[in-house]
């Protein structure tokens, strides 16, 4: 029944009039290659995710996870999103890529039970997206939710035993939970130099 309705929507989606155009873009596949075209829309709940991706021919496509690697999207002002596919728990989804790096990457998971235009991945400022939830992968392996209650015992956890300077920060001002990208950031700056001290 879940998959009929999200059928309907697709439908309604690509026949409808919208407000907005979509955005240039590309799919990255799973072998590596990027296919061009332009990325509609958006759909995330907590057990599906799909994207609406029209080519260049301006033929449109339904999308999940499990069969790209990845998209890419240049917003209104500019500016470049990438969204990777992870397995999250038991299901698939895309995740806006905040940074990525060989310690630690931070990904936001999209607003959950949302199907519409894109505009609103394109705010920044986590303090105006408490409904989204974050996740951090470590060594390229395994995903960890990160927690607004507990943040400050959490990641103290993840960090004390690598880089137990940035740790002791942790809860401070300009290391709190709506800091999350400048500690993730820091904390794979302090592993790059700690790397290159011992080269």
């Amino acid at each position: 029944m879940q998959k009929v309705l999200l059928l309907l929507l697709l439908g309604l989606a690509c026949t409808t009039s919208r407000a907005a155009d979509p955005f240039k873009g590309y799919l990255v596949t799973l072998n590596g290659r990027q296919l061009t075209g332009y990325i509609d829309r958006l759909f995330h709940s907590s057990s599906y995710s799909q994207i609406v991706f029209i080519n260049d021919f301006g033929t449109a496509y339904a999308i999940q996870p499990l069969q790209i690697m990845g998209f890419v999207y240049v917003d209104d002002s500019g500016n470049s999103r990438a969204y990777a596919s992870k397995l999250l728990k038991q299901n698939w989804s895309f995740l806006h890529i905040l940074v990525q790096e060989e310690n630690i990457s931070l990904y936001q998971e999209p607003l959950l039970n949302d199907w519409s235009d894109m505009y609103w991945e394109q705010k920044t400022d986590m303090s105006h997206q408490l409904s989204s939830s974050y996740w951090l992968e470590i060594n390229n392996r395994r995903l960890i939710k990160v927690k607004k209650w507990g943040f400050k015992r959490q990641m103290r956890r993840l960090f004390e035993h690598q880089v137990p300077e940035l740790a002791a920060k942790i809860g401070m001002p300009g290391y709190q939970f709506k800091d999350l990208v400048h500690i993730i950031k820091a904390y794979n700056e302090a592993m790059a130099e700690d790397k290159r001290l011992q080269s």
